[in-house]
């Protein structure tokens, strides 16, 4: 079994570029990419859309860490449930 490891920002993914990827990835013989995606909320909700739903198995998808307010009271909570959540 053949892992590719790849870093990718895909906020412009398009179904039919995922669907390109996974036809290259089919012809180079890997079988599951891992895409960070530096999202969190809805963003990366449309992600797991894009890569998961449409193509399962194919793709581990990663979210990021939600810096907003870090210097507010209940921050640690807050990043622990998102992050959880995603």
């Amino acid at each position: 079994m053949l892992y590719l490891n790849r870093h990718s920002i895909p906020f412009d993914c398009k179904l039919v570029e995922v669907d390109d990827w996974v036809h290259t990835m089919d012809e180079s013989g890997v079988q599951l990419s891992i895409v960070f995606t530096d999202a969190i909320g809805a963003e990366f909700d449309r992600q797991v859309e894009l890569f998961l739903k449409r193509h399962p198995g194919r793709f581990q998808v990663y979210c990021s860490l939600d810096l907003n307010d870090y210097d507010r009271p209940g921050f640690s909570e807050r990043a622990v449930r998102e992050l959880e959540r995603c």
